[in-house]
């Protein structure tokens, strides 16, 4: 079960079912689109180093903290919130069971849900994402269910999907499509990821070719793997390689943004280390190192991931996290996305403010909305919220 609980939390990727998508992904795309001829887009080191973004110190608005009125507060399982811009500039906020909806001032406009399995009930709301008109497609992983939602809550209809379908958190097209992944394994070492199009009905409307996959179970790197859009151009990354790879809507590559970030070997030591801290305490002597040595038999990535997790920007940008390794995700630690623009050219990096509390978990962007970024943190009373600031250009 940890292993499984490590591969939907490296893919990023919402699963609405109980079979979990492969943590790496090898694609193959350069054989299947030709993408020797594709335009590449080169990020310089010099580049890297520039910091141009920031966040306003005080939140336009913010959700969430404990409140005398539960209506407002919102889960304390940091990881079950989730939360998207709204088109409108609005934000709508997925809290397990319910969704908010929450106007660009700060305003809530509307609630939805409860916990349950009947029409507009959920078990556990993994993701959400904004199409067109403020429509949005919740993922209910608990499920396997999308339920489509128009402000300020109305239930426009719910679908299941199939076994091992899956919907990202920024999976919604401009034009009301979603897009969603299935997964079809070939065997014990790999697999397909078919990325498949879906209307808001739950029909089916367009499959893409698959993409070829080496399925390695790794929970020392613990690598990301993001199929995004930002309304209109989809991108992929699997933390193989030091790429970005920019698909068109009927999959076909048209452009690599490349990072140039090294290839980093996993050293023996810290591949050790990293199964030591996964461990539990009370697991000692013999009975530790037997588990170690078990783990280290098994199948690794020889590399770390390059990057983290992608986020797209509806105004054009692309953010790209920077990877960090356990050991790096420690109290103190700021998180660090590069930015680039719609034709692969580095603008800019932004860190996020680190924690300032030893069991407190660093503050999450979860989405970008030209000169707003959406941020979810834990407050000194150990309450979750979800803020609006300023994205600041230094």
């Amino acid at each position: 079960m940890r292993l499984r609980r490590v591969l939907a939390a490296c893919t990023g990727v919402l699963l609405l079912a109980a079979r979990e998508a492969p943590s790496s992904m090898r694609v193959r795309l350069e054989r299947r689109h030709g993408s020797s001829q594709a335009e590449a887009s080169g990020v310089e080191s010099r580049r890297l180093r520039q910091v141009r973004f920031s966040i306003s110190s005080v939140p336009l608005f913010e959700i969430g903290g404990l409140e005398e009125s539960g209506a407002t507060e919102l889960s304390t399982n940091f990881a079950r919130v989730s939360a998207a811009f709204l088109p409108s500039g609005g934000i709508a906020i997925g809290d397990v069971t319910r969704v908010l909806f929450v106007d660009a001032r700060g305003g809530i406009t509307g609630t939805t849900g409860r916990a349950g399995g009947g029409p507009g009930e959920y078990r556990e709301i993994a993701a959400l994402c904004a199409t067109h008109n403020d429509t949005i497609a919740v993922a209910d992983a608990g499920q396997r269910r999308i339920t489509i939602l128009a402000v300020p809550g109305r239930v426009v209809r719910s679908f299941q999907h199939e076994i091992n379908h899956a919907l990202s958190a920024h999976g919604c097209f401009a034009d009301g499509r979603v897009l969603t992944v299935r997964y079809q394994d070939l065997s014990n070492r790999t697999s397909r990821m078919i990325p498949v199009e879906l209307d808001l009905s739950g029909r089916a409307t367009r499959e893409w070719a698959p993409i070829e996959s080496a399925q390695i179970a790794d929970v020392i790197t613990q690598p990301r793997v993001s199929l995004v859009t930002d309304g209109r151009t989809v991108y992929f990354a699997d933390g193989l390689r030091s790429e970005v790879q920019v698909l068109n809507r009927r999959g076909d590559q048209v452009r690599r943004i490349v990072t140039g970030t090294p290839l980093s070997p996993v050293t023996n030591d810290e591949r050790t280390k990293a199964l030591d801290r996964t461990i539990p305490r009370n697991v000692t002597g013999a009975a530790r190192d037997a588990i170690i040595a078990r783990e280290l038999r098994r199948e690794a990535r020889p590399t770390w991931p390059t990057m983290g997790r992608l986020l797209p920007d509806r105004s054009g940008r692309l953010w790209i996290q920077r990877y960090r390794k356990a050991s790096e995700r420690g109290p103190f630690s700021a998180d660090e996305w590069l930015a680039v623009d719609s034709t692969g050219r580095a603008i800019g990096r932004l860190a996020l403010p680190a924690s300032v509390l030893r069991d407190r978990p660093a503050s999450e962007l979860l989405d970008v909305l030209g000169d707003r970024v959406l941020l979810k943190r834990v407050d000194d009373n150990g309450a979750v919220r979800v803020a609006v600031h300023r994205l600041l250009t230094r």
